[in-house]
């Protein structure tokens, strides 16, 4: 698709994952849809080059897993930001033998809600949209735990 993922300096879970296939799961159709509106060009989104980016952000605060995915498309307006993860709800128009559309990000907030956790999406900084999903207990306990168990990992 010309687009550039790439990996948010200091990201790192260190192997740590209660279920890797949750994680899969979420980030495969956070960076799907992220692939999908970069890739797509439209009236505010880049039209090629280097400014296709898509960048995956990994971290571990205690047990918890923050992802996120940030892309340089065209964005998700205010208006719809909380609809995106209803299901069904969808941009596009299904394509002939894609089956239904607007069902990834819906399934995204139901693994996070699945872990008592969150998904929100926001404008990022010089365009395009950022999706945020907090996983609380999805990661094991750290090895010589802290005995605070916000404290960020990897520092």
């Amino acid at each position: 698709r010309g687009v550039a993922l790439r990996l948010a300096p200091g990201s790192r879970l260190l192997g740590r994952l209660v279920a890797p296939h949750d994680l899969v799961t979420v980030l495969g159709n956070l960076v799907d849809n992220a692939l999908e509106a970069v890739g797509v060009p439209g009236p505010s989104a880049p039209a090629g080059g280097e400014d296709r980016l898509v960048e995956v952000g990994l971290r571990a605060r205690g047990r918890t897993a923050e992802l996120t995915v940030r892309d340089t498309g065209a964005g998700v307006p205010p208006t719809q930001r909380e609809l995106v993860f209803a299901d069904g709800f969808s941009t596009k128009e299904a394509a002939p033998g894609r089956g239904g559309r607007g069902l990834g990000l819906a399934l995204v907030k139901r693994h996070a809600q699945r872990y008592g956790g969150t998904v929100s999406v926001a404008g990022a900084e010089g365009g395009g949209a950022v999706f945020t999903v907090v996983l609380p207990e999805a990661l094991t306990a750290p090895e010589g735990a802290a005995s605070d168990p916000h404290e960020e990992e990897g520092r």
